[in-house]
């Protein structure tokens, strides 16, 4: 039987560990891979939509403070109208804007689409410059300074859009300056001003945008190992302890009164392995394993260790169920309907003893650098038991877990078998559900 190959795409940390993942370009300051640039500025979401709607507000304050100031410059004139209607339409942008806050579905798409913004107030500036008498240009100079500086620094657009809006502002304010105002000279320094502003802000959003993506970067890497260290830790215990490791618990130590304990051994397993290289041990018992730890997740239980060829699982831990005997139960027989036919290319076929018993234990994490989470108690020794005085290919239990069992599966009676440590105890065959 063929399959086809699956090809997982790589994530956002692995393509920035790709030589050259975090290249930004120069000129647009982005990533240069489209991916990266759109996971950024999902990224910085909430930031950017309240930094826009920031300067939205703040435009149409500072227009509604202008314009009384415009109508005592020019009183009821035909120019103030002009003003007053490029103020109106700077206003209506940013009211656009900021709307648009509320109805993008992603900050990606609002930052792509609200481009045109800065040149809303831009193009009521310069009416403004086009319409007042000489005496005022100084005024509108230091509006377009200010303008600026709030164009590259504050603005959350692309860094190429304030560009644009900066280069524009520039071009429009010079030649409406030398076309509308007598004093050439005052424009000619008010332009030099203007570029000199617009050069260290340029620049100083420039660095700023490229530390804020080589951050993004930094916390993605992060943010991946964090994962990895996690997924470890989940790969070597139970993901309620994972969580009560990371909130800061320092000693996990639980009893619980009802659990289930099964423990699993592979027969013969140390005469087969005789004739077998390290290679075939190692490869056959990853091949028995794996298909164990298969059915521990889909039925809900817990792998607890492997010792040499014998895996240790339980239920009701670390999280309390009360169907716990019945789930080792459903799990045991369909790990032994499974070795039934299942062979290993080094080891051949093979067949495994299984026990299982139910009662308190105690629960809890040992070690510093290598975490383990383990049970205590006698229901582990006596589930130990139970294995291996069982026979192979059946499935032993005690009476605790006949008990339990016995309204929903099949058991046969074994009888009283001598256990060491605890004398004679009665034992089961778990033989299938109830039908």
């Amino acid at each position: 039987m063929s399959s086809a190959r699956v090809v997982q795409e790589p994530t956002l940390a692995e393509r920035l560990q790709r030589p050259g993942g975090d290249a930004l370009d120069p000129l647009r300051c982005e990533f240069v891979e489209r991916a990266l640039e759109d996971a950024f500025l999902e990224h910085r979401g909430a930031a950017t939509i309240r930094q826009l709607r920031f300067i939205c507000v703040l435009g149409t304050i500072g227009f509604a403070l202008i314009l009384p100031i415009d109508y005592m410059t020019m009183g009821a004139s035909r120019a103030f109208s002009l003003d007053l209607a490029a103020k109106a339409f700077g206003t209506l942008v940013l009211g656009v804007a900021f709307i648009s806050t509320y109805l993008a579905r992603s900050t990606t798409r609002l930052v792509n689409s609200l481009w045109y913004v800065p040149f809303g107030p831009i193009a009521a500036l310069e009416v403004a410059v086009a319409l007042l008498p000489d005496k005022d240009f100084g005024l509108m100079s230091n509006t377009a300074i200010i303008m600026m500086v709030v164009n590259f620094l504050f603005i959350p657009y692309r860094y190429w859009v304030r560009l644009l809006a900066g280069l524009t502002l520039i071009v429009t304010h010079a030649a409406l300056g030398f076309a509308t105002q007598a004093n050439t000279l005052a424009v000619i320094e008010s332009m030099m001003l203007l570029v000199l502003v617009t050069m260290a802000s340029a620049f100083a959003a420039r660095q700023l945008e490229f530390a804020r993506r080589r951050d993004f970067g930094k916390g993605l890497l992060l943010s991946s190992e964090k994962e990895q260290v996690s997924e470890l830790l989940h790969n070597v215990l139970p993901a309620k302890i994972v969580e009560r490791l990371n909130s800061g618990e320092k000693m996990i130590a639980d009893r619980f009164d009802e659990a289930s304990v099964l423990f699993v051994d592979i027969v013969g397993f140390t005469r087969l392995s005789e004739r077998a290289t390290p290679e075939d041990i190692v490869r056959s018992l990853n091949a028995v394993f794996t298909e164990i730890d298969h059915l521990v997740e889909k039925h809900g239980v817990e792998k607890i260790k492997t010792i040499g060829d014998a895996y240790m699982v339980a239920a009701g831990i670390p999280t309390y169920t009360p169907d716990h005997v019945r789930r080792l139960a459903r799990f045991a027989l369909e790990l032994q309907e499974k070795t039934r036919i299942l062979e290993t290319v080094d080891l051949g076929a093979i067949a495994i003893r299984t026990g299982l018993h139910c009662g308190p234990v105690v629960a809890g994490v040992i070690g510093v650098r290598k975490f383990a989470f383990d049970l205590w108690g006698d229901t582990v020794n006596v589930a130990s038991r139970m294995e291996s005085h069982g026979i192979p290919g059946r499935i032993q239990v005690t009476e605790a877990a006949y008990l339990a069992l016995k309204d929903e599966f099949e058991l046969e009676e074994r009888g009283p078998i001598t256990v060491k440590g605890k004398g004679e105890m009665m034992a089961y065959f778990l033989n299938g559900p109830r039908r």
